[in-house]
């Protein structure tokens, strides 16, 4: 599953909503939670589910949900019930009680229904959530990955965001390294300028360069940056094709491609390369 882009959609917005399937994120994030107004919950709940349940999108999408350990998660599951979605966002996550408690009211909502292996995706938003991000993860067969909550994990720490996301450093570092550890995907962080595209770039560069799978987004505007930063350059895609054909002629004896050996972290890479293209 292609997760270059997760762009939330506030589920109060009749007119974001309507607008979500052309927005060309690889996963819509439906948001119940911090997007909208704890007045405005039961409001969102309605139109989310009549929305969904309308047939007007085919959008692979998740619902970020409210915490687990709190009273509006229960609603927002009872909300859900009988209406498509591929998963469940989790903010805040800190303890696995958690990721296995959504994991449990995931099998209720799909018990004698045709629709089932919902995901989880895991947000880690406190040092807490960093500490026990492994175990958060390998808590459920469910969880598919774990993204990084910038604002909140700064807030955390008690510090303010800077613009070059220098407190955040560390957090996105080990968050990818415990992913990988796990098996699982790793989804940078937002970044919270919608109008400097500029500096999209250069961070969702750096995130690409740490190991991440992709970048949340807060703007369908960031979409395209996002996507060409993720794609394969042409130049990869020939290497790839190249260090590939070399493998073939080998036949299984030592592959040499312009006098250097192919080892295997290499031909997996350029694999890896050729499927991301073709999924593209």
């Amino acid at each position: 599953m292609l997760l270059r882009s997760l762009l939330f959609i506030p589920a109060d917005s009749p007119r974001m909503l309507l607008r979500s399937d052309v927005m060309r994120a690889d996963m819509i994030i439906f948001d119940l939670e911090d997007g909208v107004a704890p007045e405005r919950k039961v409001q969102a709940r309605e139109l989310l589910r009549a929305y969904l349940m309308s047939g007007l999108t085919s959008c692979q999408c998740m619902v970020r949900v409210n915490q687990v350990r709190g009273p509006e998660f229960a609603k927002d599951m009872a909300a859900l019930r009988g209406v498509p979605f591929d998963g469940l966002y989790l903010p805040k996550v800190e303890q696995p009680e958690e990721v296995r408690q959504a994991a449990e009211a995931l099998e209720s909502l799909e018990a004698g229904t045709e629709k089932t292996g919902r995901f989880l995706f895991n947000t880690v938003e406190t040092p807490l959530g960093l500490e026990n991000a492994m175990a958060c993860m390998q808590a459920s067969e469910r969880v598919m990955g774990v993204c990084l909550g910038s604002e909140d994990y700064a807030a955390s720490l008690g510090v303010q965001r800077s613009e070059d996301y220098t407190e955040l450093d560390y957090a996105r570092r080990r968050l990818v390294n415990l992913a990988r550890a796990a098996g699982r995907k790793a989804v940078d962080t937002v970044f919270a300028d919608a109008a400097d595209l500029e500096g999209l770039r250069a961070q969702t560069l750096y995130g690409k360069r740490l190991g991440y799978d992709g970048k949340a987004a807060i703007s369908p505007a960031q979409i395209p940056v996002i996507h060409s930063v993720f794609a394969p350059s042409g130049e990869e895609v020939r290497h790839a094709r190249e260090v590939v054909r070399a493998l073939e002629q080998a036949a299984g004896a030592i592959a040499v491609l312009n006098g250097k050996m192919i080892d295997k972290p290499v031909a997996e890479q350029a694999r890896h390369i050729l499927e991301l293209a073709q999924s593209i």
